[in-house]
């Protein structure tokens, strides 16, 4: 009774650790890959939980349908995970992603337990952000990106993956074996991988456990430290100022000189307007001592001050009376 309680519970509670991965994205504003994370969190905790001849009670999905978005997911995740690492732009971004959902779909639809499920997604992605690399690095002549990030993020995450699946397709070769092929393989086979991993229930159980949590701390390490293309935070209402708006326009020519002079004769000296003046999109920033460029998300435009006009009339003018009602009653 132990022993199957632990079959089931162990791979489940593992999987749950892919919501780790689901929290860290969305903090780092990775909304569609902790979206992925979260969905194959789920659909793997389902399927481990329902495989099982008395569980099937419990389970509200069908054990095919449990299986399909287990290894969907699990490669669709891998997909998304290695083209953060290259951090493509629109539209590269969403057609590459959207590329990948859809033959996804149809690999696993073809044969969900061969290695081209998860063989495919990584080898594209890793091709995808290769070349984009080696594109930047011939722009920038010298390595891209900096050698932090592939000794914190890229190379860590690597191995980790590596790692799992290496867990995954050569340690639990044994139950392979014994599903696929039969007893006289499985004799010859056992006898070699039981002196490395012993009993076959405790391989599967806590080897495939590992598995899943070497999987979600690669997903965790090859994420970014931020999303350039991702939204704001939440308490920030104005890009610019938060450091994830545009980056600065540069400045304006100066005003030819006829210009300005022709701009004094017109409009001296406005004075204020509330019709002008009043904001057509208030926000809070203006309370935070933002300007209305920052709101916009574009850098404000520097504001040139014209000196004071003239006091004196120039030579020739005359005085000019205004009728009672339109200004002060007094004679200029």
């Amino acid at each position: 009774m132990e022993e199957a309680v632990a079959r089931l519970a162990v791979p489940s509670a593992s999987c749950l650790l892919l919501l780790g991965p689901a929290a860290l994205a969305v903090r780092r504003r990775f909304y569609c890959e902790g979206l992925v994370f979260a969905f194959s969190s789920f659909f793997l905790a389902g399927w481990h939980a329902c495989d099982g001849p008395d569980s099937l009670a419990w389970c509200a999905l069908r054990p095919e349908l449990l299986l399909y978005f287990s290894v969907y997911s699990e490669a669709l995740s891998l997909w998304i995970s290695i083209l953060a690492v290259g951090e493509l732009g629109e539209p590269r971004r969403s057609t590459a992603t959207m590329l990948g959902a859809l033959t996804t779909a149809i690999r696993v639809a073809q044969d969900p337990y061969g290695y081209g499920v998860y063989s495919g997604p990584i080898g594209g992605a890793v091709l995808i952000v290769a070349t984009k690399f080696l594109r930047k690095m011939r722009q920038v002549k010298g390595l891209y990106p900096e050698r932090r990030s592939y000794l914190h993020h890229i190379g860590p995450g690597c191995c980790a993956a590596g790692l799992a699946f290496t867990l995954r397709f050569f340690v639990q070769v044994r139950v392979q074996v014994e599903n696929v092929v039969g007893d006289v393989v499985r004799d010859v086979v056992g006898d070699v991988v039981r002196d490395v991993v012993g009993d076959v229930d405790i391989e599967y159980t806590y080897v495939h456990s590992a598995y899943h949590v070497l999987l979600a701390l690669a997903f965790s390490l090859l994420l970014p430290s931020s999303n350039p293309y991702g939204l704001p935070p939440h308490n920030c209402c104005c890009p610019v100022a938060c450091g994830s708006g545009p980056a600065a326009l540069p400045p304006l020519p100066a005003l030819p000189r006829g210009l300005v002079a022709r701009l004094r004769s017109l409009d001296p000296d406005p004075g204020p307007d509330p019709d002008r003046d009043r904001d057509p999109n208030p926000s809070p920033c203006r309370h935070a001592g933002f300007p209305a460029a920052a709101r916009s998300g574009l850098p404000e435009a520097p504001r040139r001050v014209l000196p004071p006009f003239p006091a004196t009339l120039p030579r020739g003018s005359r005085p000019v009376s205004l009728p009672q009602g339109e200004g002060s009653g007094e004679e200029t």
